[in-house]
């Protein structure tokens, strides 16, 4: 997607984004992209299928009624990193972090080839949500991180 109809790190000073929602929209109804944009890109669970996000198509009506049934099972994906961002500001970071860890690719992390440790002086990870620019101001180059969530809250 050309920058001129999308976010990218020339719109700001910092730009961080939190990919969730990466699968092809026409095969799989993702809403968002894959592409990193920022001065730091989250991959969340692999930037797509959040957990807690797959209920069956029933259930979620159930659950939630006609209007949160139709956003869990149209959008679900696409609005979890509101929900991680706000939890970022509100939780006690002490006890809940989104602690993220550099990595090449979301299957080397899984995999747990070199991208399990912050490194010397904690260069590897960065706090996915409010607190990434602490790890920028320090930095100040482009990289990529990778995390697991829960599927409810708290999502660290």
């Amino acid at each position: 997607m050309p920058k001129s109809v999308r976010l990218d790190s020339n719109d700001a000073l910092f730009v961080d984004v939190i990919h969730t929602d990466a699968d092809p929209f026409l095969t799989r109804g993702g809403l968002g992209m894959s592409q990193a944009i920022g001065h730091i890109d989250f991959f969340p669970n692999g930037g797509s299928d959040q957990p807690g996000c797959a209920q069956d198509k029933i259930s979620s009506f159930l659950n939630g009624g006609l209007l949160e049934g139709t956003r869990q099972l149209v959008a679900c994906n696409h609005l979890r990193p509101t929900e991680y961002f706000i939890e970022s500001i509100n939780r006690n970071q002490k006890s809940c972090q989104f602690t993220s860890y550099s990595c090449d690719s979301w299957q080397m992390f899984m995999s747990g080839k070199g991208c399990e440790s912050c490194g010397k002086r904690g260069r590897l990870c960065a706090q996915m949500g409010y607190h990434s620019i602490d790890w920028f101001r320090k930095r100040r180059n482009s990289k990529n991180f990778y995390l697991r969530t829960r599927g409810e809250p708290p999502f660290c």
